[in-house]
């Protein structure tokens, strides 16, 4: 079944699938939840649906879309996936900054193992981002930098951004539970313009769960409008997932 689509990786690592001019990847959407992220570069919703029933079987549970603007969710609906949640976009101009403020530092080599359990304890369970999550949102804008506050050598909080063609993008921000409270998250905010400022972005944008009022009444403050646009993340679950033990070797 599985003859024409070419596999490169191992999992729980980064998963490539390729067939003919198509091309995805799955990961852990994060290893606390059995879950797979798949990530389509080129195809059709065929090819999508392939790529759907491996990640199923590597994973051993549903198949996510990352966070897509509803004119992309086309194809992952006729490939099988439903709407699961929604994500509200906010955005500010950028226009003088005053540099990073004391205590946060851009950090050119990130211990991401730190900042993975730094994320963990952030977040709940099922928003937990990866080692992978975090590779690849380092990965996903040309630009990108990692800015961090510290105690002891250890992270306290970190922001992590991006940017291209004059747009910067607040990928994710998290901080210590035991630190919060302190204004790290302001600051690791204003950090993160100040970057975006020095690469040429006139703008920027994040993406936040419509619940979460703490994160966007600190996003308010710092400058960022609701705007009307909305990100989806699509799902697919099988009825039945007989997981391959070796389904991630290379064919």
């Amino acid at each position: 079944m599985w003859a024409s689509l070419r596999t490169e990786g191992d999992w729980p690592e980064v998963v490539v699938f390729r067939r003919g001019w198509g091309r995805a990847s799955a990961r852990p959407w994060n290893p606390l939840t059995e879950a797979a992220s798949v990530r389509l570069v080129r195809g059709t919703s065929a090819f999508l649906s392939e790529v759907r029933d491996r990640a199923g079987q590597l994973s051993g549970g549903p198949v996510l879309s990352p966070a897509l603007y509803p004119s992309a969710s086309a194809i992952w609906v006729r490939a099988g996936f439903s709407p699961l949640l929604f994500l509200s976009i906010m955005e500010q101009s950028i226009g003088i900054t005053q540099g990073a403020p004391d205590g946060v530092e851009l950090v050119t080599e990130p211990d991401l193992d730190a900042l993975e359990s730094l994320d963990r304890e952030a977040f709940d369970p099922f928003w937990h981002m990866g080692g992978a999550g975090l590779r690849e949102a380092l990965a996903a804008t040309p630009a990108s930098a990692v800015l961090q506050t510290s105690s002891g050598g250890a992270p306290t909080g970190y922001a992590l951004v991006g940017a291209q063609l004059g747009v910067s993008f607040l990928q994710r921000i998290a901080v210590s539970p035991r630190e919060r409270g302190q204004g790290l998250g302001r600051s690791l905010i204003d950090a993160a313009r100040s970057w975006a400022k020095s690469v040429g972005a006139v703008s920027m944008v994040l993406n936040v769960r419509p619940d979460n009022e703490p994160a966007i009444r600190l996003y308010e403050r710092c400058g960022f409008e609701m705007t009307r646009g909305e990100l989806q993340v699509m799902q697919w679950t099988p009825d039945t997932i007989q997981r391959e033990p070796d389904a991630s070797r290379n064919t």
